[in-house]
């Protein structure tokens, strides 16, 4: 088998292939420090200037490398960061190509802290960044022009990868590049006014279209590698359980079936193939101890959510004296809404290709979660940093699914069991009976209104599971969050505003008032 193309390309890598005549350029993107809840991410010292985070690279023949932190899982952003770098730099959009970061905790996220993707924080999260960093390679480019032609930085406008003088003459940007990385990277280059955007706000070809229409795009579930093994696994039915008993001799019997191991998630098949893989893993007849989950239902979740939201008592948030609001309207409106646990359903099931190898570790999954993929990964398995390589590959949607660290786990952990490059792969099934799932809720409002029927105040108690704030960091740790509740969070919101105040801003949310109470709401 081949080598899987790898699309999390080193920094170095790629500028050791470009030749010492290029202009290779590392922007600092100043960091989210920790702003994450449960986020161990520490803000990084702050160099002069610039210093690495996000990279561009302009070759001599004038082609420009952008490299994204962010994972790319049909959201666009290979593109859009893109776009946003190539506006200030005023490249010419049919010379920019984007090459996958690898996870680097050196490129920590503006907003999020460590690096990851979601929340559809990375447009918002590197407006700023990126376009100071197609700013500072443009001015050094005009910088380079100009001592040149020996004429002042002012006289020199860029175009479409090229800088121009007032006489009509031109220089690319691949030209200027080798002179252009031995001008001072600039502290706080100029931006644009949005009126002289020629890239931003338009409909822009995107840059991987080409590539998933023809079948060049490698997402996690295509890596391939000598020696590889497929697994599957017998998932526990319910969060907590523990496989008793389970046929090794029958999964062994079906033909290309090499190793059955017991994990703390689960018992994995390991075969040459996914199709042996799962018929072995569908032979196992696991007997399962359910154990405290054993008379876990839909029902009974959904019963004590809805206990939880009629006894909230930990308000989230409140303003103004909400029995007194409700006291002064005349008509009182209630309503309950309730949401399941929803599977996320992407499109690519959960898989991961991890090689354990003595003391180093590399896989090749489609994550949302580099920064805390790479911090569970060192932790569960006791490594250095520079003994671990997470390769970000495409993702077939995310959705927040695939923050999760399940796959990847388990995967590592099959992988330095066996011995052997393993790819742990999900099935549709497997993916929507034993997931992390969006978490379930009930929200109950309540709004009191006055005689001319507008609201004088409203209520919400709401009961939900949390959503854990850290990433499992123990092989041990369960593999979904436990659906038990406990009593629920309320937030309460007494608003008591005129008629025509209230008219007014009626489409907008209220607004908040500077000593307004945020407690920490109760977990349930």
């Amino acid at each position: 088998m081949a080598q899987p193309r790898k699309t999390g390309t080193t920094r170095r890598s790629l500028l050791r292939g470009s030749g010492a005549a290029a202009l290779m350029l590392s922007f600092n993107l100043p960091a989210g420090a920790a702003r994450v809840a449960g986020s161990k991410a520490k803000p990084r010292p702050q160099a002069t200037g610039f210093a690495p985070n996000s990279c561009l690279h302009i070759a001599p023949d004038n082609r420009i490398t952008i490299v994204c932190a962010s994972a790319e899982m049909g959201q666009g952003v290979h593109t859009s960061l893109s776009m946003l770098l190539a506006e200030e730099l005023d490249a010419d959009w049919n010379l920019v190509s984007v090459v996958q970061a690898p996870a680097d905790p050196g490129d920590d996220h503006p907003m999020l802290g460590p690096q990851a993707t979601g929340g559809s924080s990375s447009a918002r999260g590197y407006w700023k960044p990126l376009r100071k960093a197609g700013a500072a390679a443009r001015e050094m480019l005009v910088a380079a022009a100009a001592a040149q032609w020996q004429l002042s930085v002012e006289t020199l406008r860029t175009e479409r990868s090229q800088v121009i003088a007032p006489d009509g003459r031109k220089l690319s940007y691949g030209a200027l590049a080798a002179a252009a990385s031995r001008q001072p990277v600039p502290a706080n280059p100029g931006l644009k006014e949005s009126s002289q955007f020629r890239l931003l706000g338009k409909s822009i070809k995107r840059l991987d279209t080409a590539q998933k229409v023809n079948g060049e795009a490698i997402y996690g579930i295509d890596a391939q590698l000598e020696g590889l093994w497929v697994a599957v696994m017998a998932r526990a039915p319910l969060p907590g359980a523990k496989a008793k008993a389970f046929d090794e001799a029958a999964a062994k019997a079906v033909p290309g079936v090499h190793q059955v191991l017991s994990i703390p998630s689960g018992v994995a098949v390991l075969a040459e193939g996914y199709w042996a893989a799962q018929r072995g893993r569908d032979a196992l007849a696991v007997d399962w101890d359910l154990g405290e989950a054993a008379g876990l239902s839909s029902a009974g979740i959904s019963e004590q959510l809805h206990a939880a939201a009629a006894t909230a008592e930990a308000p989230a948030r409140e303003e103004g004296d909400v029995r007194e609001a409700a006291a002064a309207g005349t008509t009182t409106i209630a309503a309950t809404y309730e949401a399941p646990y929803l599977a996320h359903a992407c499109m690519e099931p959960m898989n991961c290709t991890a090689q354990v190898r003595g003391d180093e570790v590399e896989l090749w999954v489609g994550t949302q979660s580099q920064g805390p993929q790479q911090g569970n990964t060192l932790a569960t398995n006791k490594l250095a940093p520079t003994r671990l390589k997470v390769n970000t590959m495409l993702l077939g949607g995310g959705f927040g699914r695939r923050f999760a660290p399940d796959f990847t786990r388990d995967a590592t952990l099959l992988s330095r069991l066996s011995g052997r490059p393993v790819k742990l792969m999900y099935s549709r099934e497997d993916d929507m009976a034993a997931g992390y799932y969006r978490p379930a809720a009930v929200a109950r409002f309540e709004a009191a209104l006055d005689a001319q029927g507008l609201p004088t105040m409203i209520k919400a108690d709401v009961a939900s599971p949390t959503t854990p704030t850290t990433l499992p960091t123990s092989a041990s740790d369960t593999a979904a969050p436990s659906p038990a509740c406990r009593p629920g969070s309320g937030a309460r919101v007494a608003i008591r505003r005129t008629c025509s105040s209230w008219k007014a801003s009626s489409t907008n949310s209220p607004p908040r008032p500077a000593k307004t109470r945020l407690n920490s709401a109760a977990s349930c």
